[in-house]
């Protein structure tokens, strides 16, 4: 994404709705163990330890557009919700 926040200097040139489509995808990107892929890396072990930079990337993006609620569950864990809430998250 080219305005991975929205105060980013490139945030005004996309519309509201293309930067919400874009969080969508992201958030259906998720794989079901918790990490985003990566294209990136000359073989799998090394696109595995890059998923973890990316994961922590998407998350920050996801954060940055308040996609990610941090209020506490009835189970003490972090709240998320998106998309795929039942996918990458607890309900």
């Amino acid at each position: 994404m080219y305005a991975p926040w929205p105060r980013h200097r490139l945030s005004s040139i996309f519309s509201t709705k293309r930067i919400n489509r874009y969080l969508e995808g992201l958030i259906k990107a998720q794989k079901g163990d918790g990490r985003w892929n990566n294209w990136y890396g000359l073989g799998e072990g090394m696109k595995i330890e890059w998923a973890g930079i990316q994961t922590l990337w998407s998350l920050n993006v996801l954060k940055a557009y308040g996609k990610i609620d941090h209020k506490k569950n009835q189970l003490g864990k972090p709240k998320y919700y998106g998309a795929n809430t039942h996918q990458w998250g607890t309900q």
